[in-house]
């Protein structure tokens, strides 16, 4: 496994996990439908089928698992139906016009205004965009700063 790719290694982590957990949960029932098969390929084939998903939707189908262990079409079926967690971009990635995200759109760039104390600014060269960003995100870091304290 050490000549996988990271992404890789940690589904096959994850799915090894996952079948850790089933056969806890289900027993015989789950290690019975594996029997005379080559567990390794089943395991790759579901970690290609299941990396479509959150782990977070993968959490929650556990937890609806029924009281049989579930195939991978069912498995994946379950997955599809758990809502995708929101995951919001982190910190100075939402904030100024060169953010990989682009700039904001007019209501929440009002809003982070108002949150920030500040009149809407359009810079009107390079120079001036870069401070206004350098200010934004000393202020952004003062602030994290101030919370961990």
């Amino acid at each position: 496994m050490t000549n996988l790719p990271t992404s890789q290694r940690n589904r096959s982590a994850s799915v090894d996990e996952l079948f850790e957990r089933f056969a806890l949960r289900y027993g015989k029932h789950w290690l019975d439908m594996w029997v005379g098969l080559p567990l390794p390929e089943i395991k790759r084939e579901w970690a290609a089928e299941l990396s479509r998903f959150h782990r977070v939707q993968v959490e929650q189908a556990i937890a609806q698992c029924g009281k049989f262990p579930p195939t991978l079409p069912e498995f994946s079926a379950l997955c599809a139906e758990m809502p995708k967690p929101f995951v919001a971009p982190v910190g100075p990635k939402l904030i100024g016009v060169n953010s990989p995200y682009g700039p904001p759109p007019p209501e929440i760039k009002e809003k982070m205004d108002a949150i920030l104390g500040r009149k809407a600014f359009k810079p009107t060269d390079h120079e001036a965009e870069e401070r206004s960003r350098r200010k934004q995100l000393d202020y952004v870091n003062q602030k994290m700063a101030a919370d961990r304290r």
